[in-house]
């Protein structure tokens, strides 16, 4: 089976992004951009926003738990996408992650000492490492099958590009 194969619901493990395809463009650079515009408008491109610097535009391209934004570029002949993690939601998971750990300290040795009159281990010794070892490996899992999401949402939406600029170009 290879890296590449697609995902199944029985199979837990997420292949290695692959790069988004190119589309071929005759249009000029906001000739394109003006048709992706109306494609927003009817609804059919999430989170559109008008690029920066060499960016022509940027769309949303839903993730798993963590979403990315699909940016295009326009080149000679074709446009080429790239998919970049949103920044803001992976620190406020980790904030809330970070946070909320002690205070389950607290809490989880309140109740067993209230619950379990023997109990007199400090609960810290075995809660630390049992919340924390898992959390390299819970982002990791995280960010592999958000990305692979997001790639599959971006190809929709490229496919959509594609029709919208074949559209009434002749081609």
């Amino acid at each position: 089976m290879s890296s590449n194969a697609l995902i199944t619901s029985t199979s837990m493990s997420v292949p290695e992004h692959s790069p988004l395809p190119t589309i071929e463009c005759h249009h000029a650079a906001q000739v394109a951009q003006e048709k992706v515009r109306e494609l927003a408008l009817r609804g059919k491109m999430p989170g559109f926003v008008l690029g920066k610097g060499e960016d022509l535009f940027e769309a949303q391209a839903f993730g798993h738990h963590l979403d990315y934004r699909m940016l295009a570029s326009h080149e000679p002949g074709k446009l080429r996408f790239e998919l970049r993690m949103a920044r803001r939601v992976p620190a406020v998971l980790l904030v809330v992650l970070a946070v909320t750990i002690w205070p389950g300290v607290w809490l989880t040795d309140s109740m067993l000492k209230t619950y379990f009159d023997w109990y007199t281990i400090p609960t810290w010794i075995w809660y630390i490492p049992l919340t924390v070892i898992p959390v390299p490996f819970m982002w990791r899992r995280m960010v592999r099958q958000s990305r692979a999401a997001a790639e599959e949402s971006a190809r929709e939406l490229i496919e959509r590009i594609r029709v919208a600029l074949s559209a009434g170009s002749g081609v």
